[in-house]
């Protein structure tokens, strides 16, 4: 099996194989919403980690779509490129190099604690636009990094206004920190923050 079809069933146009064995594109969106909606309300219901790391991270992932995918919470090993763009990932085998790195300079930097508003919003835009480059997992990236960074803003005394996030624009603003220009992400975030 190579390393494509370990993801996604033949010729399906790319539906990824499921413990479900949903076939369709739209139900397997559907049954990952379901999911991620349900695990989304019991992680808000704990509230954030003790210390927000990469194994956090991993559980997150794992709690979203472990019903659904055997990767769940594995990292990626093939390649991968941002949907309708140029935009290409990190490498498979630099992947948890460049976690560690991330996630050790997230603890020399306290987790982001501290900060005031417009500092905290740089150096999270700064780290997000790493987390999003780096796009550990195979599928669920968006997902599972929306979580962790709204567990680290609350963490670190603030709170992401979701329900006024327009998606699209995120997306275009995580893309262009990907590039290394973080200050589009950085005034999206900073607009959408306040404190707890």
């Amino acid at each position: 099996m190579t390393a494509p079809e370990r993801y996604t069933y033949p010729d399906s146009w790319g539906v990824l194989r499921n413990r479900r064995g949903i076939r369709g594109a739209q139900r397997l969106d559907e049954a990952m919403n379901e999911f991620v909606s349900l695990a989304i309300a019991g992680l808000v219901r704990e509230g954030p980690p003790e210390v927000p790391d990469f194994a956090y991270l991993c559980s997150i992932h794992r709690r979203m779509l472990g019903e659904l995918f055997d990767f769940a919470g594995e990292l990626r090993t093939v390649g991968a490129k941002a949907t309708g763009t140029a935009v290409t990932y990190c490498p498979p085998d630099q992947i948890r190099d460049r976690l560690e790195r991330l996630f050790a300079e997230l603890a020399e930097e306290d987790h982001l604690r501290g900060l005031g508003s417009e500092d905290f919003a740089e150096a999270l835009a700064l780290r997000w636009g790493d987390l999003s480059d780096i796009h550990p997992f195979h599928d669920g990236n968006t997902r599972s990094q929306s979580v962790f960074v709204t567990m680290l803003a609350w963490r670190a005394g603030y709170q992401l206004r979701w329900e006024d996030v327009d998606v699209d624009s995120l997306r275009r603003c995580r893309l262009r920190a990907i590039t290394g220009d973080c200050t589009s992400l950085r005034v999206f975030l900073a607009s959408h923050l306040e404190p707890l």
